[in-house]
């Protein structure tokens, strides 16, 4: 079965005819936009029927630059020296910064309407799209000048985007020496990486020497890109009139304080428990004082629990269908239809991501295949957020994107189905084995999370007067997991690097990019047991919830599940499902050790 992508349905080419009449066709809106966007104040005709247009147009936009930056961001994700990419991402950076000039100057426009309900109710189309129109309306007290707006807007072209680009093309090329009974191999990052899955404890511990030496070689370029992006940020949300960065995520994502600080709450009560699964783990393992870091992802038990690819694609879709013939289906179709990238090879980018194409109503996954069960259930993640792309495939563009916490409701909702599923099918090794895969995957969504907010959370407090070095870098990344996993870790063996390999930190538009992780699981749990509750009616149900994302806020999203996010005792209950393996486990263990 094919491993690579097809990325034909966008384009066949950069030099194709459609990619270049695109390309044209975009600079062609763009400019009968700007044009518009000079007179949309003073020009003849309701307010009513201007909102329409207006939408309209941004809705044209929308659609045909998700096709050109969605292709050109999928070349670049598998091949980082595509030089030809490189330069068409450059010039649709530069087309961006016009676009978001027209966001601006349209949202300061919909904030000025007199009577903004008035005129949604006049009309139908405007109804469809009431709540991004209020959204806009609140986003224009944010809003800064209009030359200054370009400004900004120009400058992170070569700014945080140029310095987010340059860390991907680092990781992208960097090799490992690994070195295994005398003999050294080089291998990519990924692959390395990806070696902390092995049962031989040898190379997993040489993997992860080997990764950090590594790293020695690129943490000043790095470090560069971490102060330049995180500067930039911060001085983006000052002139907005956001309190931090922070802030402006939560706003931006359609959550509030309030969310956040009822889950961190509970999050931090549960950490006790977390801890003592990894001394279990460590215990098992051999070591006294913890578990070391590059002990965190070791395979324990019996159980050898591999796939190929092709197994893999018909474990996920048999398994889909204990929930849904329609999640099933639709997975079958992205493996048959190759809408996935799973071939590990050098230049390609580590980790996974999903990409959802709106324009042509399908999705793009990318990971990393090397047929363990974790990353077997990597691609029941990723497909899951392609589900959710699917539920949204009708819906008008402008109501298709939803915020980072829901992101990931699908996708580890898709998680748990295939857990459970596994767990249902296993003998008494490999259930044991599923047990501590679990633990260790809702270990690094909660405890690892919240490591890398703490960590973030620190470099945002010091960057605001200074840029941090490379060892401030280290000591804060090492001071944030003592803090998060405490005595579960053996402290002598942290991982000071980890802000090198999570290009989440480096995401120009998408800053404290990890609670949603933390929230998309505990929210997924809360849906999965409303599913538990009300059985196969759910399913449609589910399917709305999905389809709400795009045009709600997270408290009213949760709210159709009967979820009061607000409530930190639903946070506990949905913590005290995740954890109520770790004493079974612990007994488990202890067994083991006694024989």
């Amino acid at each position: 079965m094919n491993m690579r992508w097809d990325l034909s349905a966008l384009y066949e080419s950069f030099d194709s005819d459609a990619f270049q009449s695109d390309l044209q066709k975009a600079d062609q809106l763009i400019a009968n936009a700007l044009d518009d966007a000079k007179v949309l104040p003073t020009k003849a005709g309701s307010d009513a029927d201007k909102l329409t247009e207006l939408l309209k147009m941004q809705a044209d936009l929308t659609e045909i630059m998700t096709k050109l930056y969605g292709y050109t961001h999928l070349v670049m994700a598998t091949d980082a020296k595509d030089n030809v990419a490189m330069k068409y991402y450059g010039i649709l950076g530069q087309k961006m910064v016009s676009i978001e000039m027209l966001e601006a100057s349209s949202v300061q426009w919909i904030g000025s309407i007199n009577d903004l309900d008035g005129v949604i109710a006049s009309s139908d189309y405007l109804k469809e799209h009431s709540f991004i129109i209020k959204e806009a309306a609140k986003k224009a007290s944010h809003l800064l000048s209009p030359d200054v707006e370009e400004a900004v807007a120009r400058l992170q072209v070569d700014g945080s985007r140029a310095w987010s680009q340059l860390r991907s093309q680092i990781e992208a090329t960097l090799m490992v020496e690994i070195e295994v009974d005398g003999a050294s191999k080089a291998y990519p990052l990924p692959m390395a990486r990806n070696f902390a899955y092995e049962a031989d404890p040898k190379l997993r511990k040489a993997a992860f020497e080997g990764e950090l030496k590594a790293y020695k070689k690129v943490e000043l370029p790095v470090a560069s890109c971490m102060n330049a992006i995180k500067g930039e940020i911060i001085t983006i949300s000052k002139l907005r009139g956001y309190a931090s960065p922070l802030d402006m995520v939560l706003e931006e994502s359609r959550a509030d304080r309030e969310t956040l600080d009822a889950m961190l709450e509970a999050i931090r009560e549960y950490l006790p428990t977390f801890r003592k699964y990894l001394r279990a783990k460590g215990k098992l393992l051999g070591h006294e004082n913890g578990l070391p870091f590059y002990d965190l992802f070791a395979p324990i038990g019996e159980s050898d629990i591999t796939f190929t690819y092709e197994e893999a694609h018909a474990y996920l879709v048999e398994n889909f269908k204990s929930f849904s013939d329609e999640l099933s289906q639709f997975v079958d179709h992205a493996f048959t239809a190759n809408w996935i990238d799973a071939e590990v090879r050098e230049g390609k980018r580590g980790g996974a991501f999903c990409m959802n194409l709106h324009p042509i109503k399908q999705s793009r996954v990318m990971s990393n295949f090397n047929g363990s069960f974790s990353q077997t259930d990597t691609l029941a993640h990723e497909l899951g957020h392609a589900f959710h792309g699917y539920c949204l495939k009708d819906v008008s563009p402008l109501n298709a994107s939803y915020p980072m916490p829901l992101a990931e409701t699908a996708s580890i909702f898709n998680e748990t189905l295939i857990f459970n599923a596994a767990l249902s099918q296993a003998n008494d090794e490999d259930r044991f084995a599923l047990m501590e895969s679990e633990l260790m995957n809702n270990t690094q969504v909660i405890v690892d999370i919240y490591s890398r907010f703490l960590f973030e959370s620190e470099v945002i407090k010091n960057r605001e007067s200074h840029g941090m070095t490379v060892d401030q870098l280290k000591e804060a990344m090492e001071a944030a997991q003592k803090e998060a996993y405490g005595d579960g870790l053996d402290e002598n063996t942290l991982h000071p690097y980890m802000w090198v390999c999570k290009p989440h930190y480096y995401m120009p538009s998408q800053h404290f990019y990890n609670w949603p992780y933390a929230f998309g699981l505990l929210f997924a749990l809360g849906v999965y047991a409303r599913y538990q509750e009300v059985g196969e009616s759910f399913v449609s149900e589910y399917s709305e919830l999905l389809r709400a994302t795009g045009c709600n806020s997270i408290v009213d999203v949760a709210k159709q599940a009967n979820i009061d996010v607000h409530d930190v005792n639903f946070w506990r209950k949905s913590l005290a499902t995740v954890t109520r393996n770790v004493d079974d486990f612990c007994e488990l263990v202890e067994k083991r050790l006694s024989k």
